[in-house]
């Protein structure tokens, strides 16, 4: 613990962000807050998401042609 005292707040700032995950809480509610998420994007986003993926696929297959 005196070591911390002689660290400059950016290495305590990841000192912190260390011990943080080490929290068997917070490793369950990262992966649930994936689970509850990925590959998932609702309605418009989904929609402009799709659009934009083809439309730049689009482009490269012009490009290479």
């Amino acid at each position: 613990m005196e070591d911390l005292k002689t660290l400059t707040v950016p290495h305590l700032v990841e000192v912190a962000g260390y011990v943080h995950r080490l929290n068997p809480k917070v490793e369950k509610r990262r992966r649930e807050a994936l689970s509850a998420t990925a590959g998932s994007l609702c309605g418009a986003e989904g929609n402009d998401f799709e659009r934009s993926v083809k439309e730049e696929a689009e482009r490269i297959d012009n490009d290479v042609s």
